[in-house]
């Protein structure tokens, strides 16, 4: 039986990222927006270290949520043109495993703590909704997500500058 062509960005879906420096991150599709519009928001998580193929991650699929370095958004085109390989698949996928973190805004108001200063809020599985909490001072902007949602050659830049002084998968 034929493989959908949508079915290549469904949740649980691991993927060979290409970084600009040469070799690959690993992703994994946690989320994707079901919106009718061709192009389709998807939430992924980032594992490192940079493996020098997709062929080499395949082998390191045994991840959990609590070892991804970062996580973010793009569209998912580069996994349905086949720009990102598909490594494998979590079977069966269970979401609340891989929970979508708290989303923050960029900076707001005034005052001394302006750039901590932050609204989150949750979103819901089909990325769309969003619950606001009050706004926070934050710290480590590091724990939350970003808002904005990279194009793919974005993405793979933000991937390769997470990795980047982490070693080859080869040299473990």
């Amino acid at each position: 039986m034929k493989e959908n062509i949508r079915d290549r960005s469904k949740p649980g879906t691991w993927v060979a990222i290409p970084l600009p420096k040469g070799g690959y991150a690993l992703g994994l599709v946690a989320r994707r927006a079901e919106s009718r519009r061709q192009l389709r928001r998807t939430f992924i998580y980032i594992f490192g270290p940079r493996a020098q193929s997709p062929e080499e991650l395949a082998l390191h699929l045994n991840r959990g949520v609590n070892e991804s370095i970062r996580f973010g958004f793009t569209m998912d085109p580069a996994i349905l043109e086949g720009r990102w390989p598909i490594v494998g698949r979590i079977q069966p996928f269970i979401p609340d495993d891989w929970p979508v973190p708290l989303v923050k805004s960029g900076p707001i108001g005034g005052g001394p703590d302006f750039m901590r200063r932050r609204e989150l809020y949750e979103l819901g599985d089909d990325l769309e909704g969003k619950r606001v909490f009050a706004e926070r001072i934050v710290d480590d902007p590091k724990d939350y997500a970003n808002r904005g949602t990279h194009g793919y050659i974005s993405f793979e830049e933000f991937a390769e500058r997470q990795i980047e002084e982490k070693p080859l998968l080869s040299d473990l």
